[in-house]
């Protein structure tokens, strides 16, 4: 388990997996995406809904 766990990709599996179940769940109006500048600072989902923005 702890091999599955500490895989490089574990954590970017478990991201998606999460953000698209909350995709599922969003209203119609939510806007959503991620930003990734070049200095390789991300953020992996930003919510706009009724005009609020979340990160």
């Amino acid at each position: 388990m702890d091999a599955l766990l500490s895989h490089p990709v574990a954590a970017a599996s478990w991201e998606g997996f999460v953000i698209e179940n909350m995709f599922s769940c969003l209203l119609k109006e939510a806007y959503y995406w991620y930003i990734k500048i070049a200095a390789d600072a991300e953020i992996d989902l930003v919510l706009e809904v009724k005009l609020e923005v979340f990160a």
